[in-house]
């Protein structure tokens, strides 16, 4: 099981901050991303940076292309080093995003080596919160009130799995 927080990550191309758009990297997996972007810049020297918008934060995102076509943020998904999480505009990349995933799920590789969690039989704490889980389960119901939209795994939700999304109004 992989229970860990995850995050977006900043690389530097030409002396510029950019954040890697439509993927997130686990915090268990930071060191072996962090190694494997920097080999792929000193592979692919000639990265550019393609579709650049400003994040939600204020950063520059961007989808990082190589000259020979390569993607890395294609690339890390693909090693099984990042998760996709769409998140910039909507581009036809996603789709190809999806399918390096999904060879990369298929394939068990680093990220989804790791079993499925199974539902939490605990008592959730603060500790707990903030964290990241690759869950997997039928969904029972999902129901919206005001902004919130719950997402339950179990017949009574005051027992069962439940997740809470902010749906954009």
């Amino acid at each position: 099981m992989l229970t860990t927080s995850a995050h977006a990550v900043d690389i530097k191309i030409d002396k510029q901050n950019i954040a890697l758009s439509n993927i997130i990297i686990p915090k268990t997996y930071e060191q072996a991303a962090q190694t494997y972007i920097h080999d792929w810049q000193k592979t692919h020297i000639t990265a550019t940076i393609a579709l650049p918008y400003q994040n939600r934060f204020g950063s520059q995102s961007a989808i990082i292309t190589a000259k020979n076509h390569h993607i890395l943020q294609k690339d890390l998904l693909r090693q099984g080093l990042a998760i996709l999480f769409p998140s910039g505009p909507k581009t036809d990349i996603i789709a190809d995003l999806k399918q390096a995933e999904a060879l990369a799920i298929h394939e068990k590789r680093n990220i989804w080596q790791h079993k499925p969690a199974p539902l939490l039989q605990k008592n959730i704490t603060e500790d707990d919160y903030y964290q990241f889980q690759i869950i997997t389960g039928t969904i029972r119901k999902a129901e919206k009130y005001g902004s919130i939209i719950y997402i339950n795994f179990g017949d009574d939700w005051r027992q069962d799995f439940t997740i809470k999304v902010r749906s954009p109004a």
